[in-house]
């Protein structure tokens, strides 16, 4: 499942930068490898797309209103009368 996730990610984000390229003279690569063979630093260069879906902004303020109408930030003590415990 991970792996097919991942990899919707990641043809996603590599379909809104076709030009996408690396800098190999800037990589930085761990000091012991062990069983992660990744890189602490790839630095990247590409064209910005034009925007898609939310920005940020907007994001994080439908996230808030969620938090505020469901009442998701109250303590569970607060609401301890509508627990249902079987």
């Amino acid at each position: 499942m991970a792996r097919t996730v991942f990899k919707s990610m990641l043809t996603a984000v590599l379909d809104r930068m076709p030009d996408y390229r690396c800098d190999p003279a800037g990589t930085v690569h761990y000091e012991t490898i062990g069983v992660i063979q990744g890189m602490r630093k790839l630095p990247a260069t590409f064209t910005p797309g034009h925007k898609v879906g939310a920005g940020l902004d907007e994001t994080l303020d439908k996230l808030q209103r969620i938090c505020d109408e469901q009442e998701l930030a109250r303590p569970v003590t607060e609401r301890k009368e509508a627990a249902v415990i079987w």
